[in-house]
């Protein structure tokens, strides 16, 4: 005689916190994020002599991709997976097109 015990359904979607609430894939994309923003002002600062002002849009907008694979979730796949199964399905040469019938 097997002993069952329900397990809920939301036990599979735990993720462990490292630091500041965060999973370890929130925190390598929020430090890649990081260092590339730091690149990004050493370069627009010393190259091209820009204000820390104009150079702040240009951080957030290359910050918000990165960011995202940390982050966002579509239909429960990360952002990583949504990205392959868009790419392919854009990719597929045998995908069918609607025509119209003339």
């Amino acid at each position: 005689m097997a002993i069952e015990v329900k397990v809920p359904k939301d036990i599979k979607e735990y993720k462990e916190k490292i630091m500041f609430g965060m999973t370890i894939k929130q925190l390598i994309t929020l430090l890649i994020a990081i260092g590339v923003n730091i690149a990004l002002a050493f370069l627009f600062i010393t190259v091209y002599g820009l204000e820390m002002n104009s150079i702040s849009w240009v951080m957030i907008l290359v910050s918000l991709p990165i960011l995202s694979f940390g982050w966002v979730r579509r239909n429960e796949l990360s952002f990583f997976a949504f990205l392959q199964i868009l790419l392919k399905y854009h990719s597929d040469p045998n995908r069918l097109e609607k025509q119209d019938d003339v």
